[in-house]
């Protein structure tokens, strides 16, 4: 039986240079959109954390949750699988690897979204053209992989509202540990701090 040839490293490679420039280009256009669009999409996301908030205050009345140590922003790994920029909000209490109760809500930023799919029809396009029947996991793969530029835009973004986030955190009410903390990745992976409850000063 032949063996078939897996060409995803090599498709890859040939996509890198195309994957760069895209989103570059995406990137100077969703700039100038950002800067008429910015308060609506602070809006969106604030009204996911005040969700999770809302949740996590009900919580800490019922006695299911302690002082909160730490709100987690999570890029969903599989959002390439899925075609969708997903991020996860959650708040996790001091006692973090028993918690169980979970206070979390979902925030797809749409005007991302919207360039994302532009952008993989593109690069697709692209893929097409140079290589000779395309499967379908080798786009999964390209998609992938183009999924970590927006990923680090995410990240770029929510770092630039870090204050903003602490700020409606701090403004809820709910009990914080007196290290508490905003971060994005994984709480039990690999994980950045955006912000830290002493940097607030009202």
């Amino acid at each position: 039986m032949k063996q078939k040839y897996d060409r995803r490293e090599e498709i890859l490679q040939w996509m890198q240079p195309h994957m760069k420039d895209c989103f570059q280009k995406s990137c100077r256009e969703m700039q100038e959109k950002l800067e008429d669009m910015g308060n609506e999409m602070w809006n969106g996301l604030r009204g996911r954390i005040q969700e999770v908030l809302l949740c996590t205050a009900d919580m800490q009345r019922q006695g299911k949750k302690g002082k909160i140590a730490y709100v987690v922003c999570s890029f969903l790994q599989y959002s390439g699988c899925l075609n969708r920029l997903l991020l996860r909000i959650e708040t996790l209490d001091e006692g973090l690897y028993l918690d169980d109760q979970e206070a979390d809500s979902y925030y797809c930023p749409q005007l991302l979204q919207e360039y994302y799919h532009k952008d993989l029809e593109l690069l697709y396009q692209k893929a097409y053209g140079e290589f000779v029947r395309v499967q379908e996991y080798e786009l999964e793969e390209i998609s992938q992989v183009y999924t970590e530029y927006y990923d680090a835009l995410i990240y770029d973004i929510l770092q630039s509202v870090s204050i903003l986030i602490l700020r409606t955190v701090s403004e809820s009410n709910i009990c914080l540990s007196d290290d508490f903390q905003i971060i994005y990745g994984e709480y039990m992976g690999e994980a950045t701090v955006l912000c830290a409850k002493h940097s607030y000063r009202e």
